[in-house]
This record gives C-alpha cells, structure tokens and sequence, in this order.
C-alpha cells in the first residue's frame, strides 16, 4: 500500500472512531440523565414524554453509528477499489468521442 493511500485509511478510520466514541460519550450522558429530567425539561413536558424522548435518543443514536460504519465502508469501498479512475476514464473517453460531454 503506498503511503498516501495509508494516509487516508487512517484519517478515515481516525474519523470513524471519533464519531463512534463522541456518540458513545452522548449515550452514556442520555442515560445517566435518563431518569430525572432537568429543570429546564420538567418545565416543558412531562415525565412520560420525557421517557419517550430518552428512549428515541438512544435509537436514534445506535442507528447512526450503524449507518457511520456503512457509510465508511462504502466510502473506503469507492476511494480503494479504483472505481473513481475508471469513471475518469470512462468520462475521458465519452469526451474524446465527442459525446454530448
């Protein structure tokens, strides 16, 4: 593997991590929040909505880590398979035949 391609598999898994670990983070925070609601929330809705919400949160939450983790690999899927140079090429050609590029 050239050292470029190196490169951007790191900051891509850099990334990946460090969504995952600030959604863990946010996770934890909801649950440790999870049976008392804040002033500022007990002044607006009720302790059943706030349970509800509680639990739409954490849902929500472990569904985007799971589309995170898809996204990456579809996006590392595009970057190394070398689908992007043959749509170069594709493109090129299509451009060189006088397409209606």
């Amino acid at each position: 593997m050239n050292p470029v391609c190196a490169i951007v598999a790191a900051l891509m898994a850099g990334r990946l991590a460090a969504e995952l670990a600030l959604a863990a983070l946010n996770r934890a925070e909801v649950r440790r929040q999870a049976a008392v609601p804040p002033a500022a929330v007990a002044a607006i809705m009720d302790r059943e909505t706030y349970g509800r919400a509680v639990a739409y949160t954490l849902a929500h939450s472990r569904f985007d880590a799971v589309a995170a983790i898809f996204d990456m690999a579809v996006l590392a899927a595009v970057v190394f398979s070398g689908v992007l140079p043959w749509f170069g090429g594709f493109f090129d050609r299509l451009a060189a035949a006088g397409g209606v590029w």
